[in-house]
C-alpha cells in the first residue's frame, strides 16, 4: 500500500504536465491556423494591390483617369461598396489631379476603365509584390502566373524560386484583366508563420519548463518529508524498545527485593540495586542522547 502511494503523486504530476501540454500544443495548433489563413488572406489583398500599383505607374506615363475599386474580395461573388476615380493632369505626375469616390448600392461586375486597363507588367508587378510581402514578414520564394482560363497569359518568379511538390497554391481574381486570374507558386509558409509565432513558442516552453521544474522540486520535497517520517517512526520503535527494558530490568530487581524479602540479604540487595542503578545509568544516557539530538536539529533547522 505504502508502494502505490509513493507512485501516486509522481503519476499524477506527469498527468497533470501531460494535460497541459496537450492544451498549449492545441491553442498553439489553433493559433498557427488563423495565422496562416490570415497570410493567406494578406498575400491575395498583396496581389490585388500590387496589381493596382502597376496600373496606376503605367497610369501615370499618361494624362488619362483611372477607375478602381476600393474594396476588393475573391471569389465568385464579387460586391464593392465604393469606386475610386484618380486623374492625373500630365504623364509622370505622383500626384492625382483629381480624385473622384462614388458610391454604388448594387452588385456589380467590376470593371476598370481606360485604355491601359489589361495587359499587366507582370515583372513589375512581381517586384510590386515581393516588397510588399517581404514588408509583412513573408519573404517568399515564388511564380505568379497571369491566366485567362486554361491560356497563360504571362508569368514571373523571384530569382531564387525552384519548383517543389510542396509548394503553396493560391489563386485570386485579376480586376484589371477581365476574365483573368493569378496563380501564385509559393515556398511553404510554415516557416515564416513560425517566425512570427517565435515570441509564444519560446513563452510556452518556458512555461512547461518551469511547471515541470515545479513539479520535480515538490516531488523530491515530498519524497524526503516521507522518509524523514519512516526515519522518525523507526527510531521512535527502535528507541522505545530500547527504553524499556532498562525499566524492565529496574521493575524485576526491585519487585524481587519486595516480593521475596531479598532486602534482607545485604549482598542480594547490594547486587540488586546495583543492576537497577546500572538500567537507571543507561535509561539516562539514552534519554540525553535524544536530547542532545532534538537540540542539535533545532539548532541545524535555525
Amino acid at each position: 500500500m505504502r508502494c502505490r502511494k509513493s507512485y501516486l503523486l509522481p503519476l499524477l504530476a506527469i498527468l497533470s504536465l501531460t494535460a497541459i501540454a496537450a492544451y498549449e500544443l492545441y491553442w498553439i495548433k489553433g493559433l498557427y491556423k488563423t495565422r496562416r489563413e490570415a497570410a493567406v488572406s494578406e498575400i491575395r489583398v498583396s496581389i490585388t494591390w500590387a496589381e493596382m500599383e502597376e496600373l496606376t505607374s503605367r497610369r501615370k506615363q499618361s494624362s488619362d483617369s483611372v477607375h478602381f475599386s476600393a474594396q476588393v474580395y475573391g471569389g465568385s461573388n464579387v460586391r464593392f461598396s465604393k469606386i475610386v476615380s484618380t486623374q492625373f493632369a500630365t504623364p509622370g505626375d505622383s500626384i492625382p489631379e483629381a480624385i473622384t469616390v462614388a458610391k454604388v448600392d448594387k452588385p456589380f461586375e467590376a470593371d476598370i476603365l481606360g485604355e491601359t486597363a489589361g495587359n499587366t507588367n507582370l515583372s513589375v508587378m512581381d517586384s510590386i509584390l515581393a516588397h510588399r510581402l517581404d514588408s509583412l514578414g513573408y519573404p517568399l520564394e515564388h511564380r505568379i502566373v497571369l491566366m485567362d482560363g486554361e491560356e497563360v497569359l504571362a508569368e514571373a518568379q523571384t530569382p531564387a524560386y525552384t519548383s517543389s511538390s510542396r509548394d503553396e497554391h493560391i489563386s485570386m481574381t485579376s480586376i484589371a484583366n477581365r476574365g483573368a486570374g493569378y496563380e501564385l507558386y509559393c515556398e511553404p509558409m510554415t516557416g515564416s508563420i513560425l517566425r512570427g509565432m517565435m515570441g509564444i513558442l519560446l513563452m510556452s516552453a518556458g512555461i512547461l519548463l518551469i511547471l515541470a521544474l515545479v513539479f520535480y522540486l515538490m516531488v523530491r520535497a515530498l519524497r524526503k518529508q516521507r522518509e524523514l517520517d519512516e526515519m522518525k517512526s523507526d527510531f521512535t520503535s527502535n528507541m522505545t524498545h530500547e527504553l524499556k527494558t532498562p525499566i524492565a530490568v529496574a521493575y524485576a530487581a526491585n519487585d524481587a527485593m519486595l516480593v521475596y524479602g531479598l532486602d534482607k540479604n545485604p549482598e542480594k540487595r547490594e547486587e540488586y540495586l546495583k543492576v537497577t542503578r546500572e538500567s537507571l545509568e543507561k535509561l539516562n544516557g539514552m534519554v540525553e542522547q535524544i536530547l542532545s539530538m532534538s537540540m542539535e536539529n533545532r539548532d541545524r533547522n535555525i
